[in-house]
Parts: C-alpha cells; structure tokens; sequence
C-alpha cells in the first residue's frame, strides 16, 4: 500500500500528473503475483519493458542523449517502451483492495505517524 499512499501523496502536492499506468523494472518484476496486487491496489496498469540491467540501459541512453544519437531524453525513453508484460487492475480485486486500504492501511499508518495525511503530518526523524 505505500506505493499507491506515496503516490497520492505526490499528486496532492501536484508533483505528479493522476497516474494511469507505472513502468517497472528490477528484480521484483519477477514475481508476477506481486505486481498483479500493485496494480489492483494503485489502480493503475503496470507495464514492464524487457530490459535486463535497467540502470545500465539508462546510462547509455543518457550517453546517448549526451552525444546526440537521440534528440531528447523523451525519445531516449520512447527507445524502451518494448513491453514484455503488462499487469491490468482487475475491478472486484481493486475494490477489495481498496476497502482495505481506507479501513485497515490509512488507519494503522496513522497510529504509527500520528498523522491521518502523508502531505500533512511529521516524519519518523520528527517525532523524536
């Protein structure tokens, strides 16, 4: 739930556009039942590229990018939109993960932080 929390946190301070769709890359793009249950609980598709070694491909972009073999870093992006799979929320699950979300996740975050807002309250390093 902390990655639908942040972002929504993120949104309320107008720091990200309302979030169709998440790229994912990494080791956990292995576990496929998880990142089923991140896009019911975001709501948001997920689509993970085929890349093996995610922060190796960006640098080279971004070399790329430096020595002019893309124009921009959007079209140095727009090189790795080759999805290998694509995660779609499905709607009884969303709603069920939802209702937990407002009625188990908000509230036991709140006990801990002493906040009921993430865009509101202090951190951990604030309440010592």
């Amino acid at each position: 739930f902390w990655l639908r929390d942040n972002l929504e946190a993120l949104y309320k301070h107008g720091i990200v556009l309302p979030y169709p769709e998440i790229i994912a890359i990494g080791g956990v793009t292995k576990a496929t039942e998880l990142m089923q249950i991140k896009a019911e609980v975001t709501g948001c598709r997920i689509r993970v590229p085929h890349i093996s070694e995610a922060a190796a491909t960006g640098a080279a972009l971004l070399a790329g990018v430096g020595v002019g073999a893309f124009r921009s870093s959007e079209e140095a992006a727009a090189a790795l939109h080759h999805t290998e799979t694509t995660y779609e929320p499905a709607d009884e699950a969303r709603a069920a993960y939802d209702d937990i979300y407002h009625k188990i996740y908000l509230p036991a975050r709140h006990s801990v932080l002493g906040t009921k807002d993430a865009t509101e309250g202090a951190t951990i390093d604030e309440r010592r």
